[in-house]
């Protein structure tokens, strides 16, 4: 949806300024941010590029582990190279919903 229409808002310098920085902390422009706020009730800010890249090279791997353990059980393998693959995958998983929830926390 294209943004058309302007409002103005009445408010002391120093908020104006303490609004700015917080949008750029979220890497969000002034409107982005108090648009955010308003719709959502919060700011969740997009993730970096690094980030982004962190997720889909974690996401690589991960696929890789999990058609490993798919062979695995395919080739009916010993118990415990299965077990240590869904080890990997689980620990994985883990690390995936730590970063997710503390990305979350930041916004």
């Amino acid at each position: 949806m294209k943004n058309d229409t302007e409002i103005h808002v009445r408010l002391p310098k120093e908020q104006k300024n303490s609004w700015r920085i917080k949008a750029a902390q979220s890497n969000l422009n002034l409107s982005s941010w108090v648009i955010a706020l308003v719709e959502k009730g919060k700011v969740v800010a997009p993730l970096s590029a690094s980030e982004l890249k962190l997720l889909r090279d974690f996401s690589g791997a991960a696929n890789n582990v999990n058609q490993i353990a798919k062979k695995l059980n395919q080739l009916n393998t010993d118990k415990i190279s299965i077990a240590v693959a869904k080890d990997v995958i689980a620990k994985m998983d883990r690390l995936l919903e730590d970063f997710q929830k503390q990305k979350q926390q930041t916004k």
